[in-house]
């Protein structure tokens, strides 16, 4: 019975966590994107 209240907690704490860390690395990742962008055209690279 705990162990089943345990995995649960688990289960719910990844649902959680995955999903806002994987939006995070997403921003994270399209900001740089758009700085490598504006400095390349600067550059007329």
């Amino acid at each position: 019975m705990i162990f089943i209240i345990i995995s649960v907690n688990i289960v719910s704490f990844l649902s959680i966590t995955i999903p806002s860390a994987l939006s995070s690395l997403f921003s994270y990742f399209s900001i740089h994107l758009t700085l490598f962008n504006k400095w390349h055209s600067l550059n007329g690279i």
